[in-house]
């Protein structure tokens, strides 16, 4: 999909102009306080400048301290010729006032982590709401995002819910395989609540995304298909309706620094290096003879051939364990021999060059991150050759 716009850079009284031409502005943290860029998009989508920034505990004081960071331009729900940012709501919410309409605003971020996005939903009067009725006016959002821009018919999109006070979940679209995870296991979710309504954030590790990073995307326009539908007066949203990812909004990332690069990719080794070590360390998947008993207190461990009480839950169908197997063990040895073969190129990544970084990330995440499914697949295959003619 092919979208085209305008990006403006002025300051003051012309920028504005332009917030009450065109809504809300995202600023360019490499401006100065009074310059804003804001991009229009012609086709009638959103699109938000995603910043390359660690996000303070505070989150929610970034409404005060940067109100041009937010883009405030939701829609009723099924409608697209509506623009309902004002720039008069949009400085009364950041001065903490009380807004008619129960106006929406988003701001996305990331860092060598993962990234974040913020949803601040206005609540009028929510003390007010607390001490007669007893209840808070919680947030109702639907949330859906797809990596990449894509026309397919039926991508496979994420989608999440929130529902206040914790209430987080997301809808179980494909089955979880090598290629598709979802991120509950992951994410963190967080409600900041502020006088006149309340700020929810959503971090999104790059851990549950390793193989679908932004990064090696040089585009100019590195879009990823976003949307948020916040469920209050009909609906309002950020990025069309549901289910319907052509009508949903962008998010264009930033361009990536060598460094930041770098960065995100050794974190992510590092952490498929561990997740490989522990796995690889259990009583199914050790070809060390000896497994380590986590039974052990007050810091004694203590190790016993394969520990077959304590892989019962875990182990295959004819034997207790894996490495147990004859005739899978020596395919077992094989990946992880493999496996711990990348721990040199992983302690020297960061003095590789770029273009030997991404062909080596790319290799060995793939490897360590799927080191599980690559020890079944080996287990089913061998299972199906020797019981299924």
């Amino acid at each position: 999909m092919k979208v085209s716009g305008f990006r403006f850079r002025v300051a003051g009284l012309a920028a504005a102009a332009l917030t009450a031409v065109f809504g809300c502005v995202a600023t360019d943290p490499s401006l100065s306080a009074n310059a804003v860029e804001k991009v229009e998009v012609v086709e009638g989508k959103n699109v938000y400048n995603v910043r390359f920034q660690t996000l303070p505990k505070d989150c929610e004081r970034l409404l005060a301290a940067d109100p041009q960071s937010w883009d405030f331009n939701f829609r009723p729900y099924g409608r697209t010729a509506d623009l309902v940012s004002d720039p008069a709501i949009v400085r009364g919410v950041a001065e903490g006032k009380n807004v008619e309409g129960k106006p929406t605003a988003l701001r996305v971020s990331c860092d060598e982590d993962g990234w974040n996005y913020l949803v601040f939903c206005a609540e009028p009067d929510i003390d007010k709401a607390q001490s007669e009725a007893g209840q808070l006016p919680l947030p109702n959002l639907e949330m859906y995002f797809l990596p990449g821009d894509t026309d397919n018919e039926k991508p496979a999109f994420y989608w999440q819910f929130y529902k206040g006070v914790g209430q987080f979940d997301q809808y179980d679209w494909p089955v979880a395989d090598r290629r598709w995870r979802l991120l509950m296991p992951y994410v963190t979710q967080e409600t900041r609540r502020l006088p006149n309504g309340y700020v929810f954030r959503m971090n999104i590790p790059w851990e549950g995304m390793w193989d679908k990073l932004p990064i090696f995307n040089d585009r100019v326009d590195n879009f990823w298909r976003f949307s948020v539908i916040r469920w209050v007066n009909g609906g309002m949203t950020w990025g069309g309706t549901v289910h319907e990812p052509a009508r949903f909004g962008y998010i264009r990332w930033p361009d990536f620094t060598d460094a930041q690069k770098t960065e995100i990719m050794k974190r992510l080794l590092d952490k498929a290096w561990e997740n490989f070590l522990v796995l690889s360390s259990k009583a199914a998947f050790s070809v060390a003879g000896t497994v380590a008993n986590s039974w052990g207190r007050g810091g004694y461990v203590r190790s016993e051939p394969y520990a077959v009480a304590q892989a019962k839950e875990e182990g295959p169908r004819s034997y207790i364990n894996y490495c147990e197997d004859p005739e899978i063990r020596p395919i077992l040895e094989k990946l992880t021999a493999a496996a711990k073969a990348y721990g040199a190129g992983i302690a020297e990544f960061a003095k590789k060059p770029m273009a030997e970084q991404e062909a080596f990330y790319k290799e060995a995440s793939a490897k360590l991150f799927n080191f599980r499914y690559d020890v079944e697949e080996a287990y089913e295959k061998q299972l199906r050759a020797k019981f299924v003619k």
